[in-house]
C-alpha cells in the first residue's frame, strides 16, 4: 500500500496537484493540516482518488482533528501537531503514540521533515509543500507491504 502524506500546503493548489498527478499509483492521500482550501478543490477534481485530511491551525472548515487507520495490522495516527506542543518538543506526541500503541505517527505544523524510528515506532513530518523551514519543499510517501513491515521516504518536491 502506498500512502503519499502531506501537510502545510498553504493554499498551494499547484504543488498540491503535481503531488496527486506524480503519485497516480498510490493507493491514499493524507493532508496533515493547513490546507484545506486546495485539499476541497483537489478532492472535487479527483473524486475517485482516495484522500482523507485533519484539520490544522490554520483550516477553518469542520475537520475532525485526528485519525487513526490500520493498514496491514500496521496502526497510523494522523493529526497537525499543535495540540501536542510539536515545536517545541516530540516527547508529548511520543509518549501518547507509545501509550496507544500506534506503531505510526505523523504530524505537520513545524514546517521541517523529520523521521525517527525506534524500537515499535516511527515518528514522521512530511514537511511542507510551501514554507519549508529545513532543506526544500517536500512531502512523505509511506509504504506498507503485506506482510506489515513498513518504509517512510520523504520525497523532494
Amino acid at each position: 500500500m502506498k500512502i503519499v502524506v502531506l501537510s502545510d500546503t498553504h493554499g498551494n493548489f499547484n504543488g498540491f496537484e503535481n503531488v496527486v498527478q506524480n503519485n497516480k499509483d498510490a493507493d491514499l492521500f493524507l493532508h496533515l493540516g493547513d490546507g484545506a482550501l486546495e485539499y476541497f478543490k483537489i478532492k472535487e477534481i479527483y473524486k475517485s482518488t482516495p484522500m482523507f485530511m485533519v484539520k490544522g491551525n490554520c483550516d477553518f472548515y469542520n475537520l475532525p482533528k485526528e485519525k487513526k487507520f490500520t493498514f496491514n495490522g500496521v496502526s497510523l495516527f494522523i493529526c497537525h501537531g499543535d495540540a501536542f506542543n510539536v515545536k517545541q518538543s516530540l516527547n508529548e506526541y511520543v509518549t501518547f503514540a507509545k501509550e496507544k500503541k500506534f506503531n505510526i505517527v505523523a504530524y505537520g505544523h513545524t514546517h521541517k521533515r523529520f523521521i525517527q524510528k525506534e524500537e515499535d515506532l516511527c515518528v514522521f513530518n512530511p514537511g511542507s509543500l510551501t514554507l519549508p523551514r529545513t532543506l526544500g519543499p517536500s512531502y512523505a510517501v509511506l509504504t506498507i507491504k503485506d506482510d506489515g513491515k513498513f518504509d517512510v521516504e520523504i520525497i523532494d518536491y
